[in-house]
C-alpha cells in the first residue's frame, strides 16, 4: 500500500479486522526527511526514474482535479477537502 500524507491531517483510517485477517503489514516513513539526507546523485537517479516511468504510462496517480496555474488557491482549496480520493494537479 502506497498512501501519501493528507494536507489536511486526517487520521488515516484502516480496518483492523482486515488487517488481522489477511496478515496485513504496513510500515511508513517520512519522505522528505529521507529525500532529504539523500545523496544528490541518488535522488536525481530517482527522480529520473520516476519521470521516465511516468513518461511511459508506467507510473499513475489517480488525479481528483486538475487546475491551472492561476488557478492556485482554487486548487489548494480543493486538495484541503478530506474526502478527495486523488491527486490535485496544476497545469501552466
Amino acid at each position: 500500500m502506497v498512501t501519501f500524507v493528507a494536507a489536511t491531517d486526517a487520521p488515516l483510517k484502516l480496518s483492523s479486522g482486515t488487517l488481522i485477517a489477511k496478515h496485513i503489514t504496513i510500515k511508513g516513513f517520512w519522505g522528505a526527511k529521507v529525500f532529504e539526507k539523500m545523496d544528490p546523485e541518488k535522488r536525481r537517479t530517482l527522480i529520473g526514474g520516476l519521470m521516465s516511468l511516468a513518461a511511459q504510462g508506467k507510473l499513475t496517480l489517480d488525479t481528483e482535479a486538475i487546475f491551472p496555474l492561476g488557478k492556485i488557491q482554487n486548487a489548494v482549496k480543493f486538495a484541503l477537502i478530506p474526502s478527495q480520493k486523488g491527486k490535485v494537479s496544476l497545469r501552466p
